[in-house]
């Protein structure tokens, strides 16, 4: 008790200990990162190895699979999935979430570094998966110019100017035109010179060279030695020598053209129907998000204030302008001949003249200070249009495409306002069961007070601003007044009942502190098992998690130090035994002192004699100064007369205004007073009687409340599940693939007329299109040149939800008919996760998969709510496959790797060097020249050189065929798969997976072959699992405190039963309405098992109280329970309308958080309804009984049992 006096008799220092921390807590909010998810670390890693010239089987056998068996054994491994492509092989390793992956990816790159690949692939490339690196801006650059010239503005103009900001990590182009030097080879005249592409590749490496040679001394003098042989022009190339035949010089211009020519182009860029630049920024790791995009903008388009100056240096330049036309007018009107001038005419020149002279130093034009503000203007002129849209040249545009920002900021927002008209609610909510102003206020601090703390504790644990730890800060704003309200409802009892203020602060909060620090332990204790929930939600959990215990363990200390210390003051319950009595005498206080100096003055001057002399001398300037102060505060007094006025009357139109504002709101305060009066009374009057009538008939009340707990487990199985609700952002993206082996170009000329109907329909904002895929990036065998991206944004208003159906809806109902096309619509995703529904069919035979995935499509198609159902074999591409001739070769003295290293060179080409242009360095690709490889007659006619280096045709050392091979080889732990994948429509995704289950069981599978579902659906049950692995924990968790609490293993045995009446009411609310059970839902639960049980454990702790004292044990459980009723009513609904905000979720990112909002809700006020009537009995069954049991067998343990609360 020591500890809570201490805090009633130092205010000033628990005052400042709270200063502190709101100081702290403020800056600490300022510095924490804005991001929209928490920071997930994903356990994925992708091996990319580039195989030149080779198809999907060849770098399956010898890239795919040996990659696979080394890494085997890797710890921690869950699967390798491989894809084999033509002349690429991409493996995506997924490790176990527990996983290290700084030591997984060591681990990795050890093991490939002992593998022996073909000489002719690369050096394996392993890329690490972070969705944090996702592009948080695209920018598009479009205009008249050509798509060089757009990417060269973008790579030497926006690129610089973006990532110097701070925050921007990189910032990467895609579409546009490369430039690169092509060396196009005559093959009939470098086979009749014999002269081999790989020599002249050879030659252009060898004598286009810049290398420093070290340094020379000569005398005094240090000379750098350098060679600089580089080219400096394409006629410089072409004047190499290649060799030398019978005398004569051979050079590269005899047998090649030269010319600057576009690079072969991977992906083609267009906004709204127009070719055009596309730019991604990066922000780094740490960086705020939302200031960054600030700052991007403001590099782009300008701050307020530069935006500002521009528009008044075009206003001021059309009124220079506009003035200027009329001064020559009137010089044109006014001017006169120069025989009409005459004298006057002269000294107007001479008077100009002198002005002339004079202006030298001081005139308006031409002096210094003039010059100094020209130069002042023209330096602000530059700062102020430093910015990208200013400086863009005519005919570029450059717009924002997608900005996370918008949507963070939004989402954010709309978080803090729940959490804000939550914390409003909960007030007001006090206020209305208390209706004293003070006590509201008091125990309403404890919010904003327990927020700003907890902002420090995030800032020190180093978690951002998501929307997942502000969820959970909404979701405890509710909590956070339930300790302050048991406390201050024990100050006030004791106030009650005659003790004095500073000891009513004291008693209240030591006789509740137990159970207020056990109830928010119990709350804080069902956190603690989230270290054991793996997967995406153990991630997505952690952040809400880790809020939630911070601020709770904030409002419990606030509730135990500050409460009571603001409860003790004087203002508290309308005053106090003293009251301060402030003196208004300062006003007269010159007027007191002249007054009573005067009248000691006359006293004195009455008794004469050398007294007069002494009061002249002495006391004289003392009557002077307090004449003077008497003048200046009479002067005072009249100066502030009108501000004094002022004051009063500024004073009477805010009371008018309040008074006002009272009225109104009296006339829906009183009405909500006499209902709630009605509705407290009638609770107070009819629930002692209801308890009475169950304490009476408990055994009928438990058997209601076992078959509702029964009904409530055979309605668990008739829940519809799903992995995470869909967030609605306003945006899509339609994923278009055209038959395989369809050209870029056809396929941006297919897309056009597509763009231009999509851009027609209503509540479109903006439309950008990919066509192709960069050969760079993670992909699957179903993009390439013949696919496409259209992403579509929607106005953001409205309900974004019908609108994307709407939309999706009518575009499907017209791309779907269009011959050859093959629709999927995707979501931005805010964190990744696999497609909902995968099919992975797996075997050997590439045929036999062929014909086992369709008949599987076949059978998911007849389910009405997949959609987008697609297959990983898509066709192949037609092949020219080369078939060579041993013998011969072997005959020649040749190799296979050879001639097929020969065919790859003339045919794809082959970069030999780089040529520096300005400050740009191009590649210079050496290949035959087009024209002459235009069937595959020219194929045959390449030439080789055989070992003696005689020219011979391709077509004696080999023939050809032309087939269609696989796109790609897919291969799921270690044995070849096709998967299939759909999107669900209206249906979740539990219903789903038990679906194709049902039609998987109906399809025979020969040996070695099988089926079975992967995707969101394994994810699903594995999160699922761990989730209710969790809550079990929880739960044992919450009676490990509790017993510890109370230290009796019997009493937290009747608190637990809360928690089973909670799921009833959680379960029921969600079969009546068909809401789907997510891992949303489940973390609810989590956080409710740890809520539910306070309001138990403030009725038990009341029973055991009662008891103490000596009241009978039925008499002490109805005391306790009619003496709690009004607390535990009031955190209840402080607790419900404090989240309700969140179950109404109507702005962005909402989806996440209702389900969770709802979940705790209902099971919180259901089991508080239950708890009421249920508790009581069981705690008469359990513990009255066990204590007479215990009483009569053993009496010296009745204390044990009955002290439950010590």
């Amino acid at each position: 008790m020591s500890i809570f006096k201490i805090t009633v008799q130092r205010p000033v220092a628990i005052s400042m200990v709270v200063l502190g921390v709101v100081v702290f807590g403020a800056i600490a909010y300022k510095q924490l990162p804005l991001n929209l998810m928490p920071t997930m670390s994903y356990p994925r890693l992708t091996i990319r190895t580039e195989y030149p010239g080779s198809g999907p089987e060849e770098v399956e056998r010898q890239i795919s699979r040996p990659i696979e068996s080394i890494l085997g054994t890797v710890g921690h491994l869950v699967r390798i999935v491989s894809h084999s492509r033509a002349e690429l092989s991409e493996l995506v390793i997924e490790f176990d979430w527990k996983v290290n992956m700084d030591i997984a990816v060591q681990e990795v790159r050890e093991k490939i570094d002992l593998l022996r690949l073909p000489e002719d692939a690369e050096r394996p490339v392993l890329l690490r998966y972070d969705p944090n690196l996702d592009p948080m801006m695209r920018l598009g650059l479009w205009g008249k110019a050509d798509l060089y010239q757009l990417r060269l503005y973008a790579e030497e103009v926006v690129r610089p100017a973006l990532e110097t900001l701070p925050g921007v990590a990189a910032v990467k182009i895609k579409g546009g035109l490369e430039r690169e030097v092509e060396v196009a080879l005559d093959e009939k005249k470098i086979s009749a010179l014999g002269v081999s592409i790989d020599l002249i590749s050879k030659r252009l490496k060898e004598e286009n060279i810049n290398l420093a040679g070290g340094r020379l001394k000569e005398g005094a003098t240090h000379y750098l030695v350098r060679t600089l042989n580089e080219f400096v022009s394409l006629e410089d190339m072409g004047n190499l020598i290649i060799v030398e035949r019978d005398g004569k010089q051979i050079r590269l211009r005899d047998v090649a053209r030269l010319r600057f020519h576009p690079k072969e182009q991977e992906i083609i860029t267009r906004v709204n129907g127009r070719l055009s630049v596309e730019l991604s920024v990066f922000r780094e790791a740490d960086a705020n998000i939302v200031e960054v995009s600030r700052l991007v903008r403001n590099k782009i388009f300008g701050s307020a204030a530069q935006r500002r100056f521009v528009m008044q240096m075009g206003s001021s330049k059309q009124t220079k302008k506009a003035s200027w036309k009329k001064r020559r007018g009137r010089r044109k009107k006014g001017r006169r001949s120069r025989k009409t001038r005459g004298k006057k005419g002269r000294k107007s020149k001479k008077s100009k003249k002198s002005k002339k002279g004079r202006g030298k130093w001081k005139g308006r034009k031409g002096g210094w200070s003039a010059r100094r503000k020209r130069r002042m203007k023209r330096r602000q002129r530059l700062l102020m249009t430093r910015f990208l849209m200013y400086n863009l040249p005519d005919g570029m545009k450059l717009k924002v495409l997608e900005d996370q920002a918008i949507f963070i900021r939004d989402a954010i927002n709309e978080v803090l306002q729940s959490a804000f008209i939550g914390g409003i609610v909960a007030v007001l909510v006090l206020l209305l069961f208390m209706r004293n102003l003070w006590s509201t206020v008091i125990i309403g601090l404890s919010i904003p007070l327990s927020v700003v703390a907890t902002f420090a504790g995030l800032y020190m644990s180093g978690v951002s601003l998501n929307i997942m730890s502000l969820g959970g800060l909404a979701l405890g704003i509710g909590m956070l007044v339930d300790n302050s309200i048991v406390v201050l409802e024990s100050i006030l009892r004791f106030r009650e009942e005659g003790e004095s203020i500073p000891d009513s602060a004291v008693l209240g909060v030591a006789e509740v502190g137990g159970a207020v620090t056990a109830s928010t332990l119990t709350t804080v204790a069902v956190f603690f098992p989230i270290v054991f929930v793996q997967g995406a939600a153990g991630q997505l959990l952690r952040d809400l998690a880790l809020t939630v215990v911070l601020s709770l363990l904030s409002s419990l200390i606030v509730s135990l130090f500050f409460i009571p210390m603001l409860s003790a003051l004087q203002l508290f319950g309308g005053g106090g035994e003293t009251t301060s009595k402030r003196s208004v005498v300062w006003r007269h206080l010159a007027w007191g002192r002249l007054r009573d100096g005067w009248a000691w003055l006359v006293a004195g001057w009455s008794r004469g004699g050398w007294r007069r002399l002494a009061l002249i001398v002495f006391f004289v300037p003392v009557l002077a100064y307090l004449l003077a102060t008497f003048v200046l505060q009479l002067t005072l007094e009249c100066v502030s007369w009108l501000w004094k006025w002022l004051v009063v009357l500024l004073a009477a139109i805010l009371l008018v205004i309040y008074t006002g504002i009272r009225l109104v709101a009296m006339l829906f305060w009183k009405p909500v007073v006499w209902v709630m009066d009605i509705f407290l009374h009638g609770l107070e009057w009819g629930y002692p009687r209801l308890l009475a009538g169950s304490l009476k008939r408990s055994g009928v009340v438990l058997v209601l409340a076992v078959l509702m707990a029964g009904g409530a487990y055979l309605l668990l199985g008739q829940l519809k599940r799903e992995f995470v609700p869909k967030v609605h952002q306003g945006a899509f993206q339609l994923e278009l693939a055209f038959p395989v082996g369809t050209p870029l170009q056809t396929t941006a000329k297919r897309l056009q007329p597509i763009e231009s109907w999509l851009s027609k329909l209503q509540g479109i904002t903006s439309l950008t299109s990919t066509v192709g895929v960069e050969k760079t990036e993670v992909q699957n065998a179903e993009k390439g040149e013949h696919s496409a991206t259209v992403s579509i944004k929607l106005l953001p208003y409205g309900n974004l939800e019908r609108k994307e159906k709407e939309a999706i809806d009518r575009m499907r109902g017209v791309l779907e008919n269009i011959p050859g096309l093959r629709l999927k619509v995707e979501y931005p995703a805010l964190f990744s996760m696999k497609t909902p529904i995968e099919v992975e069919v797996r075997g050997e035979d590439l045929k036999i998969l062929g014909r086992l995935a369709q008949q599987v499509k076949e059978e998911m198609e007849k389910i009405p709510s997949l959609r987008d159902i697609r297959s990983s074999a898509v066709g192949g591409l037609p092949e020219i496959q080369i078939l060579y001739k041993r013998e011969r070769l072997l005959r020649y003295g040749i190799s296979v790797q050879q001639v097929a290293q020969i065919v790859r060179n003339k045919v794809h080409g082959a970069v030999a060097t780089k040529f520096r242009k300005r400050e740009r360095r191009l590649d210079v690709l050496v290949r035959v020249n087009r024209p002459q490889l235009q069937s595959m007659r020219e194929l045959l006619d390449l030439t080789i050189h055989t070992a003696e280096g005689v020219p011979i045709p391709l077509r004696q050392v080999a023939e050809i065929k032309i087939d269609e091979g696989p796109s790609q080889i897919l291969r799921v732990g270690s044995q070849r798969a096709i998967i299939l994948r759909a999107d669900l429509d209206g249906m979740a995704l539990g219903e789903a997976t038990a679906a194709i289950n049902e039609k998987l069981a109906q399809i025979t599978f020969p040996p070695g072959y099988s089926a079975g579902l992967s995707g969101q659906s394994e994810e699903m049950e594995r999160s699922l699992q761990s989730l209710l692995y969790a809550l079990l924990l929880s739960i044992f968790l919450v009676y490990l405190v509790m017993a510890s609490q109370f230290e009796s293993l019997v009493s937290p045995f009747v608190i637990l039963f809360s928690i089973p009446l909670a799921f009833i009411g959680v379960v029921g609310f969600f079969w009546w309405f068909q809401l789907p059970v997510s891992v949303m839902v489940l973390i609810g639960l989590i956080i409710l098992a740890g809520i539910v049980v306070n309001n138990a454990i403030v009725l038990v702790d009341a029973m055991n109280k009662q008891i103490e004292r000596g009241v009978e044990p039925e008499e002490a459980i109805r005391q306790a329970s009619a003496l709690r009723l009004r607390p535990i009513l009031m955190t209840t609904a402080t607790t419900v309308l404090g989240l309700l905000p969140l179950a109404l979720g109507l702005g962005e990112g909402s989806e996440l958080r209702r389900p969770m909002a709802i979940a705790i809700m209902v099971g919180l006020l259901f089991s508080t309804l239950l708890t009421l009537v249920v508790i009581p009995i069981l705690y008469k069954i359990v513990i009255v009984r066990v204590h007479t049991m215990l009483s009569s067998a053993q009496p010296e343990l009745v204390g044990d049992v009955t002290s439950s609360g010590d």
